[in-house]
């Protein structure tokens, strides 16, 4: 108690300007010196309040509270010290050094806590390589994200013109496109409902329903079963009548396929049925002309044929089959020499001139054995002339046969009769001669 009320008395001591002898240089310059620590030493914890009032949250509070009460302390001793000079409170000064003292190792083991925190920080140089790999990622991740809108933008672009193409195709071909829910049974079909059927699109139900009732009823029992198979929904065509606008029956080529969702199951089917009265018809007239063909070919009294470049037959008619001594399926497809092979050395070289001149050999006498009468030598007038097709290009050669046995026995016969009765005979044409 004795201390603490004397702490402020200084009748005890001398002022230090009687202790010893100081010049005034000598005490000026600690008088000064204490004096620029002291101010040095008060001005570090202003800021380093200001500090902490402004940023809330500057890592390491309580040490930088503890680092400014330190310093305080610290100038405030100096401080002392110059005052001392004049007024020798040496109590007051012992007091405030073991403040100094206090808050010192206080500092001290505090900062000797945080040691192994401070340590693992990383330096400003490991941060500042931090920033500079950070930002050159973020230039990076701007970089791949401008080129990704490019290929998007590019990709939709690519996709625009494919559904300009796409649609453009539609419009060309005379067909419906259709895309119709295997769950709710609508159906959207495209313009081309209204080219081929003359129905618009608009003014029919989007149900599979209304397109079965358009169907003929002799092709709707087919379609049915077609379509409990999974055949139809393969991409494999089948062909079926539907009804026009205006009553008449329009053939259709139909192709669809069935797009399934990630458990294989059907979501949607897609197809597209083509317009192909015209090529029905064409077909049906090519077959009632080859029926035509045929006909003639079989009731000819001639012997008909037709051979390829190769020389093999694609026709022949019954009358040549039988001069030949084989059926008419046995000609099909193999060639003369196959067939008749003791006269094709003479007969080669005419086919070839037909084939590379493209003019007619009339006119020919063959003379040969048959196969089913190998003891009797029969004749035949032989006629050759080119097949063209509808470019003007020879592709075959034709056949015409005529059986002359008969009659070149009656003119040998009467060519014996006249030689040996020694008499004259005239010949007289048609035409007068």
């Amino acid at each position: 108690m004795d201390f603490l009320s004397l702490l402020f008395n200084t009748s005890d001591f001398p002022a230090r300007w009687h202790c010893g002898r100081w010049s005034a240089e000598h005490g000026w310059l600690h008088i000064i010196s204490d004096l620029g620590v002291w101010s040095a030493y008060f001005a570090i914890p202003i800021i380093f309040g200001f500090l902490l009032l402004k940023r809330k949250d500057v890592p390491f509070r309580s040490m930088l509270i503890l680092f400014a009460a330190f310093i305080l302390l610290c100038g405030t001793s100096h401080l002392m010290e110059a005052i001392i000079f004049w007024w020798p409170a040496y109590r007051l000064a012992g007091v405030i050094k073991l403040a100094t003292a206090l808050v010192s190792w206080t500092t001290v083991i505090a900062l000797f806590n945080q040691a192994p925190v401070l340590l693992q920080m990383r330096s400003l140089r490991e941060l500042e390589d931090e920033i500079e790999a950070r930002r050159k990622a973020e230039k990076q991740l701007i970089d791949a994200n401008q080129e990704l809108e490019r290929r998007v933008e590019e990709r939709t672009l690519q996709l625009s013109e494919s559904v300009e193409r796409f649609r453009i195709a539609v419009e060309a071909i005379r067909g419906i496109v259709y895309e119709q829910d295997l769950k709710s049974g609508l159906v959207e079909r495209t313009r081309g409902l209204q080219d081929v059927l003359g129905y618009e699109a608009q003014s029919v139900p989007p149900t599979t329903q209304w397109w079965l009732d358009q169907i003929h009823p002799e092709d709707r029992s087919r379609l049915t079963k077609l379509e409990q198979s999974p055949y139809w929904k393969d991409g494999k065509p089948f062909e079926y009548r539907v009804r026009h606008a205006d009553g008449d029956w329009i053939w259709l080529e139909d192709r669809a396929r069935v797009l399934r969702d990630a458990n294989d199951q059907p979501l949607k089917l897609i197809g597209c049925a083509v317009d192909v009265t015209d090529r029905k018809t064409a077909a049906e007239e090519l077959r009632s002309i080859a029926s035509l063909l045929d006909s003639f070919l079989q009731s000819a009294p001639l012997g008909l044929a037709v051979v390829d470049q190769r020389f093999r037959y694609l026709r022949i008619n019954e009358s040549l089959a039988q001069l030949n001594g084989l059926p008419i399926q046995d000609h099909i497809g193999r060639s003369v020499e196959e067939i008749l092979p003791q006269l094709w050395p003479e007969m080669r070289s005419v086919f070839e001139h037909v084939l590379q001149t493209g003019q007619s050999v009339t006119g020919l006498e063959v003379t040969a054995v048959r196969a089913r009468e190998p003891k009797t030598l029969h004749t035949c007038l032989t006629h050759f002339f080119p097949v063209r097709s509808n470019r003007d290009e020879v592709v075959g050669v034709g056949i015409a046969v005529q059986d002359i046995t008969t009659r070149k026995q009656a003119e040998d016969k009467l060519r014996l009769a006249v030689d040996v009765a020694g008499i004259g005979v005239i010949a007289i044409e048609y035409s007068g001669h």
